[in-house]
């Protein structure tokens, strides 16, 4: 039996045991009369805690839980326990929530996150420097209304998230790249994640430009030694002053493309040490 009921149990015992003991001691009307009286009374006084209990319950607020006797004290004790624990996890999670947020926010690269109609549900601070957004102004707006871009509309309409989109002249400034990839997750949800590659894109483009300036390099010391070498081979230098001249010109390409070689290391070996 829990506490509950062995109090009502007692409360019911000692009403019994003060009804009988007038009925012994003075006469059977006494005893309804007062019975009634404590009937009425218990009545009247559960009635008010019950309005109590419901005014809490309808405007519930942390630490204004109502204190009484008997069995509403049990019931109220118990209630502010159970409130306490409730706030106690509801707290727990907020933190977290607090924290993920955070984490989000330090992140370097743009979060946006699209509800079933691909409205915005949040973003943060990144998101909004790459495409110009608020996230409390652009709170439940389609993306596509203020993504007007029709690379990213088929994109986004297509549902083929396999690769990323890059996008250009984005950013305040419109001089950024950013790659966009977008993940489904949840309730046909969806997590757009976005990165500036503006500095990749432009070291790619410089190691592209690099690459064909030293292919247009070594192409010319290889043409000339090949053609020197060619003639020497043939016989067609019959004067040894001739044919020392063309040595000296193999000799002088084969050291640009040796000092050719060798600045192409030096550059490997920083870029080995920047990354």
């Amino acid at each position: 039996m829990n506490v509950f009921w062995t109090r009502f149990a007692v409360f019911v015992a000692l009403v019994g045991l003060v009804t009988a003991c007038l009925y012994v001691f003075a006469n059977h009307v006494v005893a309804l009369a007062v019975l009634s009286a404590l009937l009425l009374v218990m009545l009247l006084y559960y009635v008010y805690q019950i309005q109590r209990l419901w005014r809490v319950l309808d405007s519930p607020a942390y630490g204004e839980i109502p204190s009484a006797l008997g069995l509403w004290g049990e019931v109220y004790y118990r209630l502010h326990r159970l409130v306490k624990g409730w706030r106690t996890q509801v707290l727990q999670v907020e933190q977290q929530h607090s924290r993920f947020i955070q984490a989000i926010q330090a992140s370097p690269n743009g979060v946006l996150m699209l509800d079933a109609e691909d409205q915005i549900e949040w973003c943060n601070a990144v998101a909004e420097e790459h495409f110009g957004l608020s996230a409390k102004r652009d709170l439940r707006q389609r993306i596509t209304h203020l993504i007007r871009r029709p690379e990213f509309v088929r994109y986004l309409a297509r549902g083929e998230f396999e690769e990323p989109l890059t996008m250009h002249d984005v950013g305040p400034h419109k001089q950024s790249i950013v790659s966009v990839q977008v993940l489904p997750y949840g309730e046909d949800r969806k997590l757009l994640v976005t990165q500036d590659i503006t500095k990749l894109e432009n070291t790619e483009a410089m190691r592209r430009d690099f690459v064909a300036n030293v292919s247009h390099e070594l192409r010319t010391p290889l043409t000339s030694i090949k053609g020197f070498a060619e003639t020497l081979l043939d016989g067609a230098v019959r004067d040894d002053a001739t044919g020392r001249r063309f040595l000296g010109i193999i000799n002088d390409e084969t050291d640009r493309l040796v000092k050719l070689v060798d600045d192409l290391l030096d550059l490997s070996l920083l870029e080995s040490k920047r990354l």
